[in-house]
């Protein structure tokens, strides 16, 4: 899997090791966390995330942003229930972007921070349980799926 340029080869490797330990900690995770959390982690270096310096990735956020321009992004209500097999033969720009986008929102703010600990907890207690995501959101989440979500297209507004 070795890439031309060290970097990229290094940010393989770290997605798929975020993969393995997900699955140490929590056996089969919801594929959004799964692929979003090791997007998270695969292009940031220790020092960028001790330091809290995680840039936008920019590509996923353009991409997203013109999407829903044209009124072509799913509702992360709909993106959030996809299966695992849906979510694979889906557009993969789309659904690794939307995966990352919603991690990289979650990790940026208080509510998404707390929202993100009870979900770990959630995974690591039950694992390999499947988990209604959109009824966590509702249980976990200040105003439930439907305020992340207008925050989250909001931020796709500014940033994309």
């Amino acid at each position: 899997m070795q890439q031309p340029y060290d970097q990229h080869t290094r940010a393989i490797a770290r997605h798929e090791a975020t993969h393995v330990i997900n699955a140490g900690l929590f056996g089969r995770s919801p594929i959004w966390f799964n692929e979003g959390i090791a997007e998270y982690f695969g292009d940031y270096t220790y020092a960028q995330l001790k330091n809290n310096l995680t840039p936008a990735k920019r590509y996923y956020l353009r991409h997203l942003n013109s999407l829903m321009q044209r009124n072509q992004l799913n509702s992360l209500q709909e993106y959030l229930q996809l299966t695992n097999e849906e979510w694979r033969l889906g557009d993969q720009k789309t659904m690794y972007g939307m995966a990352w986008s919603v991690i990289y929102l979650l990790q940026n703010h208080q509510e998404g921070e707390l929202f993100m600990s009870a979900l770990m907890a959630e995974m690591a207690e039950n694992p390999c349980s499947e988990i209604n995501a959109t009824g966590f959101w509702q249980q976990h989440y200040p105003g439930g799926l439907t305020a992340f979500e207008r925050r989250w297209e909001a931020w796709l507004m500014v940033n994309g």
